[in-house]
């Protein structure tokens, strides 16, 4: 259970908190396990390595919040804003993220394992080295990355073009990227051509027909799955 102390003093002044934590986190271990925390500006807190499992912050913003190494197991951070922070090296196995936003987080190394991603809006985002496996990626998430760093770990969830179910992809895999769906979609600019560290070798079959993604970008029927493989 949390510490009522570090509770009170959270609830009170996110400064106070900080100032405090800069100060003593190193030698008195933070606890916030179970505490509910939802619907509160939280913008700018320092939780670094903090136990955190089973908090919940849902609708909370924690935009540009230090979550780095910070165990959040089981908790629920549905709705959540987090757009800027740091979650690199958290543990976030089980968590509830459904319709979160997490644009230009920092999710490196992160363990998402287990976690409920639906309708999480990850544009921008770092998850370079994060494991997905088991992942609830049932309905399409926005992953527009400002640049080819994705990389899945362990079990890379992976999408049937016909079925629209999630299966375990292979661990060697690159990234997922998802994007709308539309009759004749676009894709961005910075993704009309293919990254360098690798090229898509992907066929799958859509109602059109069959696709086939080559080295480089025509304007595909579909444009909500790309599976990337190295080279």
């Amino acid at each position: 259970m949390a510490n009522r102390d570090h509770l009170q003093l959270l609830r009170k002044s996110i400064d106070d908190w900080n100032g405090w934590f800069d100060r003593y986190a190193d030698r008195q271990k933070v606890d916030l396990s179970m505490a509910d925390l939802s619907e509160r500006d939280l913008c700018d807190v320092n939780l670094r390595a903090s136990n955190l499992r089973g908090i919940s912050l849902r609708s909370s913003n924690l935009s540009r919040a230090n979550l780095r190494g910070a165990d959040l197991t089981m908790a629920n951070l549905s709705k959540a804003f987090l757009a800027g922070a740091n979650l690199n090296e958290a543990c976030l196995r089980m968590v509830n993220l459904g319709g979160a936003s997490l644009g230009s987080t920092t999710l490196r190394h992160a363990d998402l394992r287990g976690s409920n991603l639906i309708d999480s809006d990850f544009r921008s985002a770092d998850l370079k080295f994060a494991d997905l496996g088991l992942a609830n990626l049932e309905k399409p998430i926005s992953m527009w990355p400002s640049s080819p760093a994705l990389t899945w770990c362990g079990q890379s969830p992976r999408r049937s073009a016909r079925s629209g179910q999630i299966s375990a992809g292979p661990t060697s895999a690159k990234p997922i990227f998802r994007g709308p769906t539309s009759a004749n979609p676009q894709p961005p600019g910075s993704m009309r051509s293919a990254p360098t560290f690798a090229k898509p070798r992907w066929t799958s079959a859509t109602s059109a027909g069959p696709i086939w993604w080559g080295p480089t970008f025509s304007v595909p029927v579909c444009w909500e799955r790309i599976w990337w493989e190295p080279t």
